[in-house]
């Protein structure tokens, strides 16, 4: 099941705050498709959010690991956004710091996470089930 973003704008969205990282990739998405949402509520809590999509006040467009718990538990049910809704997320060190095998431990687990997200669907939408 997927949506598109003239579709998903017709209906009541609980999305983060303006100006929050993920709300500016939301809100460019919108954009993209020549829409925007109608008065969305706005929260800064993912877990608010959550609690307020399973009490069917609304949609919202998140993370797919945010709430990949709740759509195994069957509160939630996801949609995949058409098109893709995709950010990157980049890795910023210190070229003076010297290499230590927890850091290459941490950039390693980094580098399995993005080669695990390249198989999976990146962007859906949480709604009641």
């Amino acid at each position: 099941m997927s949506v598109d973003a003239p579709t998903l704008a017709a209906y009541p969205l609980i999305l983060f705050e303006a100006g929050a990282t993920l709300r500016r990739v939301i809100d460019g998405w919108f954009h993209r498709a020549g829409v925007a949402p109608r008065s969305p509520m706005e929260l800064g809590n993912t877990e608010a959010i959550k609690k307020l999509v399973e009490a069917g006040l609304g949609l919202s467009v998140t993370s797919w690991f945010s709430v990949v718990q709740e759509v195994r538990d069957r509160t939630l049910t996801a949609m995949r956004l058409v098109p893709p809704l995709q950010r990157q997320i980049g890795l910023v060190r210190r070229r003076d710091k010297p290499h230590t095998p927890a850091l290459d431990a941490f950039v390693a687990a980094l580098e399995d996470l993005r080669r695990a997200l390249e198989t999976r669907r990146p962007s859906r939408m949480g709604g009641r089930s």
